[in-house]
């Protein structure tokens, strides 16, 4: 085990443990101050003890439900466990877990059951005891509306088994035994590549494109490829001999705290590889997803993090013919399929990757371009052809596609229209040339877009990993097409009548799915239009490499807890 690794544990068991016993010490506090002590007349027998052990079974089988029921909002729930809570629980032992959930059973029944239900009984009758305190139960695990529903339905269970057995020892065991069980399941998954990884989540302003899950070996010239969940091994890293430099890297998935800053070897190119000295690297979502492990592949190791760059070509390998030394160039699509990433002070990149970067523009801007803008120009052109005069709707045109497909389409020559949450991110949106920003949250954006385009959309790009397909088909035109771009796991209702009978199409989008070569004139026009000052980036943030993993962790809190904290890129410097 690593230093990182036991610090995470001892981290973990800390917060865990005390926050679960603190919850136990606050239901004691509450109960001495209102006379509705959390034990009154609770008798702690074998019998109730055994009668909590047979009340898990149903929270049980309730769980394996949730586990392997491949619907929307059970998906969500298990992408946010997956990178959220369960990252931070990885480093722990069983006898860890075995003591949190213990403490989560006492503490949380003691304050739910224990004193709240009994205290609101008493002014509003024992149902209306049961219903508040188990939505205040649901309440206090929320991490989505769904989630919450069913925590709120398992804390109507505990209730009632409480209001059975007039005992708070039989809900103590079923809590505990469940969590436990629960997060032992859970925890082997994403511990050691369970074949059930979760979708990511794509919030609607997100810039997260999926990458298809890859098994068996991966090829890579800069070290031996291990499962991304297994123990790592340094036997083959190079020695001594080689020069060294800066790099964020990892040793293991998990969560953000694993990222390590410190020397690694400079990489040696050969053949059509050429080394690049990072000036810039910005930071995708995607990133974090592989970090954690929510997206299972096997990496290198270490595997230097980061899927984007922009610098300077300081070497060339023998074969290279396009690229000399002292051009500034971009690349993305690094970081995966056996390619070490981008977070570090050199990277060495096959030469097909690389794109030069035009006159002016700035490393830090075209990096920030570099995913997205990719994206962004796959969907438009490649899939959807979109045309001059043609009416393009995208929803969330502050996000990272979406604000690079909005100035894409307008310099297209396109009507453009966007939604978004918020005045300031409309703002955002007619910065970048919008011709209509649509509140979703107050306005009806079906019966809005009829009246803007009374023929209907001809390129429709959903961000939205459920998306409503039926009202989508409603506001599409005539030969309308459809791009879609997230949701894996996503299995939405498709009213394929209405959607044939105007010749529709509809396209799924996947920027991994194109090669260097595919992805060339992405490039290009890319390049050239930043060059024009046609195409601009959106930075929030410049950080220095050394916080790669306070990065992470902010990049993390605006798209997987859905904070919306950020309106732009994070870009890191060495």
């Amino acid at each position: 085990m690593t230093m990182a690794q036991r610090s995470g544990r001892w981290s973990a068991l800390a917060f865990g443990a005390g926050f679960e016993g603190a919850l136990a010490l606050v239901a004691l506090l509450l109960g001495w101050m209102t006379g509705f002590f959390p034990f009154a007349g609770t008798p702690w027998t074998w019998g109730d003890g055994l009668l909590g052990v047979v009340g898990t079974l149903p929270l049980l089988l309730l769980f394996v439900l949730l586990v392997h029921w491949p619907i929307g909002p059970l998906v969500r729930i298990r992408a946010i466990l997956q990178q959220t809570l369960l990252p931070f629980l990885a480093p722990c032992r069983v006898g860890d877990l075995a003591l949190i959930a213990l403490l989560a059973g006492v503490g949380e029944e003691m304050l739910f059951r224990g004193w709240m239900q009994p205290l609101v009984a008493s002014w509003i009758g024992p149902v209306g005891g049961l219903l508040i305190a188990s939505l205040l139960f649901g309440f206090a695990h929320y991490v989505s509306m769904a989630y919450l529903v069913i925590a709120a339905g398992i804390g109507v269970y505990l209730g009632l088994l409480w209001m059975v057995t007039g005992n708070l020892f039989a809900p103590i065991v079923t809590h505990a035994l469940y969590d436990f069980v629960g997060l032992i399941y859970l925890l082997r998954v994403h511990r050691w590549g369970g074949s059930e990884a979760p979708d990511p989540i794509v919030p609607e302003d997100d810039d997260f494109t999926p990458i298809p899950t890859r098994k068996g070996p991966v090829s890579n010239q800069n070290g031996p490829i291990l499962n991304q969940n297994g123990p790592i091994s340094n036997q083959n890293r190079p020695k001594g001999e080689q020069e060294e430099m800066k790099a964020a890297y990892i040793e293991q998935t998990g969560p953000a705290n694993v990222i390590q800053f410190g020397e690694l070897p400079k990489p040696t190119i050969s053949g059509n590889e050429v080394l690049v000295r990072v000036e810039a690297a910005a930071l995708n979502p995607v990133d974090t997803y592989i970090r954690s492990g929510g997206i299972p592949m096997e990496l290198p190791q270490p595997f230097i993090v980061g899927s984007d760059l922009a610098g300077v070509i300081e070497d060339v390998g023998p074969d290279v013919t396009e690229r000399k030394v002292g051009e500034r160039v971009w690349s993305t699509n690094l970081g995966s399929f056996g390619r070490q990433g981008t977070f570090a002070e050199y990277a060495a990149v096959d030469a097909s990757w690389l794109r030069p970067i035009s006159e002016g523009v700035d490393s830090k801007d075209a990096v920030a371009m570099a995913l997205v803008g990719t994206t962004a120009h796959l969907g438009l052109f490649e899939r959807a052809q979109l045309q001059a005069g043609e009416v393009f709707f995208i929803n969330g045109g502050s996000g990272g596609v979406g604000s690079a497909a909005v100035q894409m389409a307008k310099i297209a020559g396109a009507t453009v229209i966007t939604t978004a949450g918020s005045e300031e991110k409309a703002a955002i949106c007619r910065e970048l040339g919008a011709d209509h920003v649509l509140l979703y949250k107050s306005q009806d954006v079906a019966a809005e877009v009829a009246k803007i385009a009374p023929e209907g959309i001809d390129v429709y790009w959903e961000t939205l990993r459920e998306p409503n397909f039926e009202q989508i088909v409603g506001m599409i035109a005539r030969n309308g097409r459809i791009v879609v771009m997230a949701g894996r796991d996503a299995t939405p209702p498709f009213p394929v009548g209405p959607f044939y009978v105007k010749n529709a199409s509809l396209l799924g989008l996947i920027m991994f799915a194109y090669d260097a070569e595919g992805q060339r004139k992405s490039a290009e026009d890319i390049s050239r239009w930043m060059a024009e000052g046609k195409l601009r980036s959106r930075i929030d943030r410049v950080m220095p490499l050394a916080e790669a993993a306070e990065a992470h962790r902010i990049q993390e809190e605006s798209t997987v807890a859905k904070s919306g904290s950020l309106s732009g890129k994070i870009v890191l410097v060495p």
